[in-house]
This record gives C-alpha cells, sequence and structure tokens, in this order.
C-alpha cells in the first residue's frame, strides 16, 4: 500500500526559487496551519501536479510558477520533489521541473516552460531512473500510488477552488463520477463487444452469401463435369472415324504417286519441250533487240575481238587521266574553300572596324559638346552649398527643440503640482468626514446609561468570584505552567540541536552521494573519451572538446549525407547506365552467336551438297543443269545413234568406207573404226542414259533444295559483320562503364563507411557532452553544499539527541495532560466569570471612548474649520495650476508644429540638392567614359583598320587566281569525259556484234533440240494421265472433305473440354472444399457472436452490481459521517442518488446529492446553506475516500472550516478524530489537515497523533517558509 513521506518546494507560487522548503508526512495525521495568503494551499496543489501532472485552476501561462519580475530574476526554475511508498513497498520520487522566463519590455507576456521530470525508484541504496517523459509520469505515477487519475485530483489532493464540486450542476457532476468508478473503461469494453458483435453478424451476413453462391457454383460445376464427360465421349466416337478416313486417303495417294511414277517419260518431254521453246522466246527477243539497235560490221571474230581488246585499254588510260584532272579539281576547290573562309573572316572583321570607326567618329563629337556645356568644379561648390543650408536648417530645429522640451518640461510640472494640491484636498476632506463622525458620537446621555451597566456587572462579578477551589487550581496552574514553560525551552533548544545536526547529516550524506556519482560520471567520462577520442580525432582532424563536439559531429555527418546521397545518385544512374550497356552487348552477343548458329547450319547444308565456297553455286547450278539436258539429249537420241552407229558399222564391213565422209580405208582401218564403233555401242546402253538422267536430275533438284541456305548464308555473312562491329563496341561503352561505376562505387563504399564511423561516433560523442555537463553540474552542487556544511556545527551525534529529545517530549506529555486535566476543570469554574470579565472590559473601553469624545468636542470643531479652509486653498490652487497647464499644452502644440515645419523644410531642401547633384556626377561620369573610349580606339582599332584593308585585298587577288586555274581543270576534265564517253559507245557496238552472232548461232541449235522432240506422243500420254489422275483427286477429295470435317467437329469438341475443364480449374477450382471451409466458417462466428452475447450480459450484469455495491458503501458511510459532525436538526441525513437511464448508445448513469428531512427527499443543490455544502463536499470526499482508496490511504483537507460556524467546525474536528482513531493502525492511512484556524486543529487532538505541526509563515523577503514545530506551541497560541 502506498503512503506519502516528503515534499519538497522550489519556486513555486510564492516559495523562493533559491530555496528548498520541506515537509514531511507523518502516519495517521499530519497538520498545516498559517495565515491567509502564506501559502497553504500551495501545498495540494504541488501534491495534485507531483501526482497528476495537472495544473491548479486559473494558473495558466506560469501563474503557477514564482514571477520573475518579483523575484527580480529574468529566469526562475520551480521544482515539486515528491518522495512516496509505490504499492509494491518501494520508495520512490518523482521530479517536476517548470521554467518561466520574462520576456523583454514591460509588457511582454512570460514565457511558460514544462522541463522534463523524472520519476526514480530507491533499490538496494542505488537510485535508478524509471521515466523522464512528463506523459508517462502522468500514467505511472497514479499506478504506483495505487489510485486512479480521478481520484487523485477529486477525492485525495482536491483544490480549494473545486472542492465544491460534489454540489455541481448535473453534467459536471456526472462527468466527474464517471472518471472516479471508470464508467468509461466498462464502456469502452461493452462498446467494443458491441461493435464485434455488429462486425459479426454484417461477417455471417458475408459468409452466408457466400455460402450460398459456393453451394450455387458446386451445382453449376456438377453440371460443367457431365457436359464434359458427354463431349469427351463424342470426341473419342469421332476420333475413330477419322483414323477410318485417314486410312482410306493414304491408299489413294499411294495408288497417285504409282501412276505418277509410271507416266514420268513424257512429263520430262513436254518440260523439255516447254523449257526449250521458253528459252528459244528469249533468244530471239534478245536476237530481235539487238538487230534493231546494231550498227553491223562485216569483220571476222578474231578481228573483232583484237579490236575490243585495244578500245578497252585505251579506255582505262583515259580513265586515269580523268581522275587525275579530278583530283587537281578537288585539291583547287579546297583551296578556293580556305580563301573564301578567309575573305569571310576578313569581311567580318571589317564591318565591326567600321562600326568602331563610327561609334568613334560619335563619340568625339559627344565629348565636345559635353566639354562646352559642363563646368569644372561645379559638383564641388553645389555640395557645399547643400551642406551650408543643411547646417543652418539643423541650428533652427535644434532652437524650436529646446524651447519644446522647456515647454514640456513647465507642463509637466505644473501638472504633478496639480495632482499633489489634489491628493492634499482629497486628505483634508477625509479627515474632516472622519472629524465629524467623532463630533456625532459624543452624548452624555448615552454615557450614563452605559455606566449603569457596568455597575450592574461588577456586581454580577464580585458574587461569583469567591471559592477555594479556584484559588487551589488557579495555584497548580502557575505551577505546572511554569515547569511546562522550562521544559519546553528544553525541548525547543533540543529540537534546534537535533534539527541542526540533522541537516548537517543530510547534507553530509547528500554531499556524499553527489560525490560518488561525480566519481562515476567522471570515470565513465574518462572511458568514453579515452575509447573513443582518438577515432574522434583521426575521422574530424580536431580534438575531442565535449563543449563543442556534438555539433562539429553532426555537422559532418550532415556534410557526409548529402555526399553519400550524391554518390548513391551517381552510382545508381551509372549502374542503370551499366546495366543497359550489359544488355546491349549481351543482346549483340546472343544476335551475333545465333547469326553464326545458323550461318553454320546454312554452311553445313550447302557443305552437304556443293564442293567448293558459295562464290561456285551459280557456276555448279549451270553446270549441273547442262548435264542434265545433256543427259536427257543423250537419252533421246539414243535410238537414232546407235542405228545411225550399226548403219556405219555394217556399210564399212561391206564397203570399207566411212558412212559420213564416203572415204575408204583399209584392212587395218576397216578394223580399227567397226572395233571403235561396236566398243562404243557396248558402252553406250539405255539403261545407263536413264541413270545419268536420274543422276543429274538429282543433282539439279540437291542445287534448287539449298538456293535458300546460299542466299540466308550470304545475307548472314554480311550481317555478322555488321553485328561484329555492334558487340565490338558495345563491349567497348560495357568495360569503360565497368571502370567508371567501379570508382563511383569506390567513392560510395569509402564515404559511406566513414559516414558509418561518425554515426557510432554519435551516441559516444553525445554521452561525453551530457557526461561533461553533469559533472560540471555535479562539482557546483558539492561545492555548494560544503559552503553550507561550514556553517554547522554538531558535537553531539543525531542518535543521542534524538535519544534526549524523545525524553524530553515524554515529560512535556506529562505536564501537558496535567495542565490539561486542571484547565477542563477550572473551565466551568471560570466560564461564566471569563464571560462578564469580557463584558465588563467591552463596557469601559465603550465609556471610555465616551468621556474622550465629549471632552474633545470643541477641539474637533475648530480642526473642523481648520481642514475646511486649507481645502478650500487647495482647490484654488489646483485650478492656477489647471490655467498654467493650459497655457503651456498650447505653446507645446505650436512649437511641436514649428517643429516638424523645419524638419520638412530640411528634407526639402536635402532631396532637391541631391537630384542636382546626382545629375551634375552623370555628366561627369558620361565625360570620363567618352574620354577613355576615345583613347582606347586611337591607341588599339585605328591601325588594325589599315591592316584588314589590305589583308582583305591580298585575298581577293589569290580568289580571282584560284578561280583561274579551276576553270582551266573543268575544261580539260569535260574533255576527257567525252573521250570515255566515245570509247564506251565503240565498246558497246563491238560487244552487241559478238553477242548477235552468238545468239544467231543459239538460235538454230534451239530449233533443231526442238525438231527432235516427239511432242505429239507426249501429249497422248498425258490425256490418259490426266484423267486416271482427276479419278483419283476427286476420291481424295471427297474423303479429305469428309476427313476435314470430322476433324473440324472434334476440335470444336475438343475446344469445348478445353473450355469446360479451364472453367472448372478457374472458376469452380476446389469448389467443394471451398464450400465446406465456408459452411464451416459459418457456423465458427455464429457460436463466437453467442458466446459474446453471453460475455456482454454478464459483464453488463457485473458492471451494475459493482455500482450498486459501491454506491451502497458510499451512502452508507456518508450517513455515519453526517450523524457524527452535523449538529443542526434540520437536515436528517444526505445521500448520493444514481439514476440509471437507457439510451440508445446504452446505459449512463446521473448522479444527484439529496437530503433528508422528515422522510422528504429534496436535491441538496440550490436549497442549502453555504456551511452545509462545504460541510457535505468534505463528507462526500471521505466517504469517496475511504471506497476507492484501500491501496491509497491518504486525503488532503484545505480549509475544511471554510463556512462552518463554531460547533459544525467542532463536529467535523470530532468526525476527522474518530476516523482517525478507526484507522491509525492502518500503515498508509494519511490525513493532511490544511487550515488557517488553529483551534480547530486543537479540537482534532492532533497530540494524540503527533509531536509537531507545520506553520507556514513569510519570511522578511515575502517568500514563503515552512517551519515544524512542537504541538504544544498550536495549543498554547
Amino acid at each position: 500500500m502506498s503512503s506519502l513521506y516528503k515534499l519538497s518546494i522550489s519556486g513555486i507560487r510564492s516559495f523562493s526559487p533559491t530555496d528548498h522548503e520541506t515537509i514531511q508526512f507523518g502516519t495517521p495525521l499530519t497538520l498545516i496551519c498559517g495565515q491567509n495568503g502564506c501559502g497553504k494551499t500551495t501545498i495540494i496543489e504541488c501534491l495534485k501536479y507531483a501526482t497528476t501532472g495537472d495544473l491548479p485552476p486559473n494558473s495558466k501561462g506560469g501563474a503557477f510558477v514564482n514571477d520573475p519580475a518579483v523575484a527580480d530574476r529574468s529566469l526562475v526554475n520551480a521544482e515539486i520533489k515528491l518522495g512516496f511508498i509505490s504499492v509494491d513497498g518501494k520508495s520512490m520520487t518523482v521530479t517536476r521541473n517548470m521554467q518561466l522566463a520574462r520576456k523583454r519590455g514591460a509588457r511582454g507576456a512570460n514565457t511558460f516552460k514544462t522541463l522534463e521530470g523524472q520519476l526514480a525508484v530507491m533499490a538496494r541504496g542505488h537510485k535508478t531512473a524509471l521515466s523522464t517523459k512528463n506523459a508517462e509520469l502522468d500514467a505511472r505515477v497514479p499506478q504506483y500510488l495505487g489510485a486512479s487519475r480521478a481520484v487523485l485530483e477529486y477525492v485525495i489532493f482536491c483544490h480549494q477552488d473545486d472542492s465544491l464540486w460534489p454540489l455541481s450542476e448535473a453534467g459536471v457532476l456526472k462527468k466527474r463520477f464517471d472518471e472516479i468508478f471508470e464508467a468509461s473503461r466498462f464502456t469502452k469494453v461493452l462498446d467494443t463487444i458491441k461493435t464485434l458483435r455488429k462486425d459479426m453478424a454484417s461477417d455471417i451476413r458475408l459468409i452466408e452469401q457466400s455460402v450460398h453462391h459456393a453451394q450455387v457454383d458446386q451445382a453449376r460445376a456438377r453440371k460443367i463435369r457431365d457436359k464434359l464427360a458427354a463431349s469427351t465421349a463424342q470426341a473419342e466416337q469421332y476420333t475413330g472415324q477419322i483414323a477410318d478416313l485417314t486410312v482410306q486417303i493414304e491408299r489413294l495417294e499411294r495408288e497417285a504417286e504409282r501412276l505418277f511414277s509410271s507416266n514420268q517419260a513424257f512429263q520430262r518431254t513436254l518440260g523439255e519441250h516447254q523449257r526449250l521453246s521458253l528459252v528459244r522466246e528469249n533468244t530471239r527477243a534478245n536476237y530481235d533487240r539487238l538487230e534493231r539497235s546494231l550498227a553491223k560490221v562485216d569483220w571476222p571474230d578474231e578481228e573483232l575481238a583484237r579490236a575490243l581488246a585495244q578500245c578497252s585499254g585505251d579506255q582505262e588510260k583515259t580513265r586515269a587521266a580523268l581522275e587525275a584532272a579530278e583530283a587537281d579539281r578537288a585539291s583547287a576547290a579546297d583551296a578556293m574553300s580556305d580563301l573564301q573562309a578567309r575573305f569571310h573572316a576578313l569581311t567580318r572583321e571589317e564591318g565591326l572596324l567600321s562600326y568602331k570607326q563610327s561609334q568613334y567618329g560619335e563619340k568625339v563629337a559627344r565629348l565636345a559638346e559635353l566639354e562646352k556645356t559642363t563646368t569644372q568644379g561645379e559638383l564641388a561648390a553645389r555640395q557645399k552649398t547643400l551642406d551650408t543650408a543643411l547646417a543652418a536648417k539643423d541650428h533652427e530645429i535644434a532652437e524650436a527643440s529646446s524651447r519644446l522640451r522647456a515647454a514640456q518640461s513647465s507642463l509637466a510640472r505644473e501638472q504633478q503640482s496639480r495632482a499633489h494640491y489634489m491628493r492634499e484636498a482629497e486628505e483634508c476632506g477625509q479627515r474632516a468626514r472622519e472629524l465629524r463622525q467623532k463630533v456625532a458620537l459624543a452624548s452624555a446621555d448615552q454615557l450614563d446609561a452605559e455606566r449603569g451597566e457596568l455597575e450592574t456587572l461588577r456586581e454580577k462579578r464580585a458574587k461569583r468570584s469567591s471559592g477555594a477551589r479556584s484559588d487551589e487550581l488557579q495555584a497548580q496552574l502557575a505551577r505546572d505552567k511554569i515547569t511546562l514553560a522550562r521544559l519546553e525551552v528544553e525541548n525547543d533548544d533540543m529540537v534546534s540541536k537535533l534539527a541542526s545536526a540533522s541537516s548537517s547529516a543530510e547534507l553530509q550524506t547528500r554531499r556524499d552521494v553527489l560525490r560518488s556519482s561525480h566519481t562515476r560520471k567522471k570515470n565513465s567520462w574518462r572511458r568514453n573519451v579515452e575509447a573513443h577520442g582518438p577515432q574522434f580525432q583521426q575521422l574530424l582532424g580536431v580534438d575531442l572538446d565535449p563543449a563543442s563536439a556534438p555539433e562539429v559531429l553532426e555537422s559532418r555527418i550532415r556534410e557526409l549525407e548529402a555526399a553519400q546521397k550524391k554518390d548513391a545518385a551517381a552510382e545508381q544512374s551509372a549502374r542503370e547506365e551499366w546495366s543497359r550497356a550489359a544488355a546491349q552487348m549481351q543482346s549483340a552477343e546472343e544476335n551475333l552467336a545465333a547469326a553464326r548458329q545458323k550461318l553454320s547450319q546454312h554452311t553445313n547444308a550447302v557443305s552437304a551438297v556443293l564442293e567448293g565456297d558459295l562464290s561456285e553455286y551459280e557456276n555448279a547450278v549451270s553446270e549441273a543443269e547442262e548435264d542434265h539436258r545433256a543427259a536427257v539429249f543423250n537419252l533421246n537420241t539414243f535410238e537414232v545413234t546407235r542405228s545411225y552407229q550399226l548403219r556405219a558399222v555394217e556399210i564399212a564391213e561391206k564397203s570399207s568406207c566411212c558412212t559420213l565422209c564416203s572415204r575408204s580405208m583399209s584392212e587395218q582401218e576397216k578394223n580399227r573404226f567397226v572395233h571403235d564403233l561396236q566398243a562404243g555401242l557396248k558402252a553406250l546402253t539405255a539403261e545407263k542414259l536413264r541413270a545419268d538422267v536420274d543422276a543429274t536430275d538429282r543433282d539439279v533438284a540437291e542445287l534448287a533444295a539449298i538456293r535458300v541456305d546460299v542466299v540466308q548464308a550470304r545475307k548472314l555473312a554480311g550481317e555478322i559483320a555488321a553485328l561484329e562491329a555492334k558487340a565490338a563496341a558495345s563491349k567497348s561503352a560495357h568495360a569503360d562503364l565497368s571502370s567508371s561505376l567501379e570508382t563511383l562505387e569506390a567513392s560510395l563504399k569509402k564515404t559511406t563507411a566513414e559516414l558509418s564511423s561518425l554515426q557510432s561516433l554519435r551516441e559516444p560523442v553525445r554521452a561525453i557532452a551530457s557526461d561533461s555537463a553533469e559533472i560540471d553540474k555535479l562539482e557546483a552542487e558539492i561545492k555548494e553544499l560544503e559552503g553550507e556544511l561550514g556553517d554547522w556545527g554538531s558535537e553531539v551525534p543525531v542518535y543521542e539527541l534524538q535519544s534526549l529529545q524523545k525524553q524530553k517530549a515524554a515529560e512535556l506529555r506529562a505536564v501537558r495532560q496535567a495542565v490539561s486535566d486542571a484547565t477542563d476543570e477550572f473551565h466551568f469554574l471560570q466560564k461564566d466569570a471569563s464571560r462578564l470579565e469580557g463584558q465588563i472590559k467591552d463596557k469601559q473601553l465603550l465609556i471610555s471612548n465616551l468621556e474622550k469624545a465629549l471632552g474633545q468636542t470643541i477641539s474637533l470643531q475648530g480642526r473642523i474649520t481648520e481642514q475646511e479652509e486649507l481645502e478650500k486653498s487647495l482647490k484654488a490652487k489646483i485650478k492656477e495650476c489647471e490655467t498654467l497647464a493650459t497655457e503651456h499644452e498650447s505653446l507645446c502644440a505650436s512649437l511641436t508644429k514649428e517643429v516638424e515645419e523645419l524638419q520638412r523644410s530640411r528634407k526639402e531642401i536635402e532631396e532637391s540638392a541631391k537630384k542636382e547633384i546626382a545629375a551634375l556626377k552623370a555628366e561627369s561620369d558620361t565625360l570620363e567614359r567618352l574620354r577613355a573610349d576615345i583613347k582606347e580606339y586611337e591607341e588599339k582599332d585605328a591601325a588594325v583598320v589599315e591592316d584588314n584593308t589590305r589583308k582583305l585585298e591580298e585575298v581577293q587577288k589569290e580568289i580571282e587566281a584560284s578561280k583561274a586555274t579551276m576553270e582551266n581543270t573543268e575544261a580539260r576534265i569535260k574533255q576527257l569525259q567525252a573521250e570515255v564517253n566515245d570509247f564506251k559507245e565503240r565498246e558497246r557496238q563491238m560487244r552487241d556484234n559478238m553477242e548477235y552472232r552468238q545468239l544467231e548461232k543459239e538460235l538454230d541449235r534451239l530449233e533443231e533440240q526442238l525438231n527432235e522432240l516427239d511432242v505429239h506422243n507426249a501429249e497422248v500420254e498425258k490425256e490418259r494421265y490426266e484423267v486416271a489422275s482427276k479419278k483419283l483427286r476427286d476420291q481424295i477429295s471427297e474423303l479429305t472433305s469428309s476427313l476435314y470435317g470430322k476433324e473440324g467437329e472434334v476440335k470444336q469438341i475438343r475446344d469445348q473440354i478445353t473450355n469446360f475443364q479451364k472453367e472448372l480449374e478457374t472458376e469452380f477450382k476446389d469448389i467443394d472444399k471451398q464450400y465446406h471451409k465456408e459452411w464451416v466458417k459459418l457456423q465458427t462466428n455464429m457460436l463466437v457472436s453467442n458466446d459474446l452475447q453471453t460475455y456482454s450480459q454478464a459483464l453488463d450484469k457485473a458492471i451494475m452490481k459493482y455500482h450498486s455495491m459501491k454506491m451502497d458503501e458510499i451512502n452508507r458511510i456518508l450517513r455515519e459521517l453526517w450523524n457524527q459532525t452535523y449538529k443542526g436538526t434540520d437536515i436528517d441525513g444526505i445521500e448520493i442518488k444514481c439514476d440509471v437511464s437507457n439510451s440508445g448508445k446504452g446505459r449512463s448513469y446521473n448522479y444527484r446529492v439529496v437530503m433528508y428531512k422528515k422522510s422528504s427527499e429534496l436535491d441538496m443543490r440550490g436549497r442549502c446553506s453555504a456551511g452545509q455544502k462545504v460541510l457535505t463536499s468534505i463528507l462526500i470526499r471521505l466517504a469517496l475516500a475511504e471506497c476507492f482508496g484501500q491501496n491509497c490511504g491518504m486525503i488532503a483537507l484545505d480549509e475544511p472550516t471554510t463556512n462552518l460556524d463554531v460547533e459544525n467546525a467542532e463536529s467535523l474536528a470530532a468526525a476527522l478524530n474518530n476516523i482517525i482513531d478507526f484507522r491509525k493502525n492502518q500503515k498508509n492511512f494519511q490525513l493532511i489537515v490544511i487550515t488557517h484556524d488553529e483551534k480547530f486543529l486543537s479540537h482534532i487532538n492532533g497530540d494524540s497523533y503527533t509531536d509537531n505541526f507545520y506553520r507556514i509563515e513569510r519570511n522578511e523577503n515575502q517568500h514563503s517558509v515552512i517551519k515544524s514545530l512542537p504541538i504544544h506551541l498550536m495549543q498554547d497560541d
């Protein structure tokens, strides 16, 4: 359970900002008293601020802190330190710090700051800080005290201004009771549960929809699966039919191939005839073309060939001469370009110099004109005139200002005199009124009546003053009081010594603690400096200075962060460029590799057919086609050749002569001739010729098949060269970017490493700076404590002084008890005597005043007349002062106007003169600038003009010579071009003649070949072949159409199957699992929602039960306290009524305080007196503290007797006494009573519970100080 044990205050309200005033809270009672305005309520305010962080009412803007103007300081630091025992028995200290700064200027507002505080715990002799943030302190301190923030603010440490809150308006009362009961916590829980159930209901509706949708999707998926099975079966059926049709089509195609293979002869004949016809037509067209444009020559072929060769040689020589002439022309053109460039440059320079020359003439004329109009020395003379005029005006202004100040001084004197006379006149009037009142009080009849009443009272006193017991009690009281006085003096001396010794011991303890902290901090600081100083010096180049190191480090870190950001951006940009270059290089290499692979494939395909290079492909194709034509020709003429050779053999054997030339042969020649012919016949067979045709046909087909490979290979060869160049360029660019990226990465890495090193120093440097500042602070505090310890001196140990003080206190209590018993007995005897004595003294004083008034009546009348005359004379002086003040005011106004007029005139003169001076200065600057420009032209540009003109003429002559050379060269080139063209025409004519003769021979050869082909038989065979082929094609077409139809249907069915499967895989994937999952989720959410409903109802009932139990307990305690305290008969009892309202937003409680009068219930608000309000509020707070403060058993009462009469104040004291007796055995019960009424404190019987009380008073500096005094001093007072 928690309790308070010490409070220290500095700089709060009227407490000094340089000293710490301390108060120790005892158990079960702490009494604090003092006059009004001495600072008693500040104790409550400090306790409330320390525990909750809330400032007192109406103290915004720094009113809670000692004002800097009063303290004569520019800055006031305030501190509140509260020591307490937490609910878990730990010793803790909370410190709150504030600052109030005075702004400059008389009307400047103060600046209030809430500084960081501290919450510390003492564990095993060491102080450990738990938190320094004010927000955390506001939350954690109430937790450690075991009471809510509302209970601390409204019940335990309630401010005097808010003490009547139980009888405030309904809204305020409800708000505070809700905070005390922490209704918002329970309401939030119920609202949260309600929100959860609402959200879950929404979720359940959504899940139900999901379940419904899943169920519908499940049914749709089932239908799609059925359609999928039917489509699959139909597709399989069509697939079988397609297989049968495919077999039939393949059989018919094989028959067509056999038919085609058996009818190739006529195809070859017709093909050859068609080919030869086309060749003949092309050759005939070329022949006709040449014949139309040809100039025929009759030279033999050999002479024509020699003439063509000679023409080609002469053409080459002429072309070489032409190229040399064109080279000369290009060289001359380059020279001409250079000359023209020089000419243009000199022309531009000529224009610029001409412009400068014209400007020079204009400036010379302008200079002559300005020298005529400008007078030397005029500027200085005008400046001197201005200074003289301004000095005269300044003298006039000074004289007028002096007269104005004299008039203002006279006006001020008259106003002061008038105010002085008015105060004296008012004082005279006041004195006259007081004297008149005294004269009115004097009356002789009243004096006689008062004297008679005095004699009556003296007779009553004489009758009641006799009695031996009274004398005996007086004697005993006199002896006991002497003893009590002696013991009190001795006890005060002992308390003073003990306080001195305690203060000295406390100071020594504080000094030792500070020294220990100083040593630890010093060692920690030294270790940090030794550990991080070299690194700091290495990285920053300066020694580690604790004062400036953080700023230097942060500055360098900011520089490096900016550099790192810049390097990172550059590195990122370079990396992106490198990535793009790498991608380009990879793409180029991949394209090159793909091209090479394709080239290899095409080359391999060509190499398999063609031996040699790709350039020989066309020659190979021509040779193969020629071989094929020869083989076909040999095969076609085989029978004719064979018959001719057989006929030749037969003629040779019969006639011994040659069939072709009819030349006769010898026997030997005949035998050899026959042998050769027979050998040729044996070697030349139809099968061999047919094989040659097939072989050459295959060669032609193979060469035709690789035509695409040859074209692609040649194309790829050109592309590969370009790709290789592109790959090389990409690789070079990538290498350059890699080098640049590595440089940037190294720079970024270096900057990052240095930044990381510096950032690692940030916390150590901050710690060093913080430790250094704290070391300086500790050294200052130690020095201050040592100075204070020099003023203390204690020879006796503290524990001996405490023992002696306890003995004296025991003796004092015994004597006090004896005095108290005698006083109680004597009180009954002396009560009436004291009352009569007081009445007699009052009558004697009244009679004395009446006698004095009667004796002073005449002198008072004279003094009244004197004061009236003095008042009249003072009023006349006031009127005279007002007249003089009016005259002085008029004079001041006229002088002020005169001064303003003089100042305005001076300003106009100064501005006008400044404009004239500025114009003169501008003319002077123009003269100087013109002279400088003219001089510069004469020294630099005049000579350049002549030189440029000479160069321009020389360049023009060179251009004319170059033009003549170029014209001669151009004429020679034209002559050579005409000769070359003539040679070309002669060469073309010769070549056309040779080609014409070759085409003529070719036409003859083609006619012979066409005549030898048997075209008629081939066409008959073709007709039979086409009929059979058409029949087969029709059958194949019919079957193919049927096949394509079936395949189309199968494809459509398979597309449907694919769509069904895709739909099942996408829209209805795992639909059964989803349905089951959503159904389980629905059931789970419904069960959880029902559980939340049950829990919400149970919690609501528990909250109502808790609230009703607490209200019953509060009202029970309130009834007991009211019956013990209130002594009136108009109110039988009071209660707190709680009305429950169930609105749409939930349950809420409305509170009101009621009183009972003869079984009638009435609201107390607006019906009770001020004293009843105070008493009711105090008792309600006591009842709330009893109910809600089990763990925090303290309560502070600030001025509890306000508006209470004596009887009710004594009753309240008795009730508090009963509460203390009832709870004094509770370790953490603490009642703190703050009041100015020390009689009220005496009725509490404080001496039974404590030996001292605290008195707050103002010292000579008007600062509040707290003094701890023995309890008996309060009773004597």
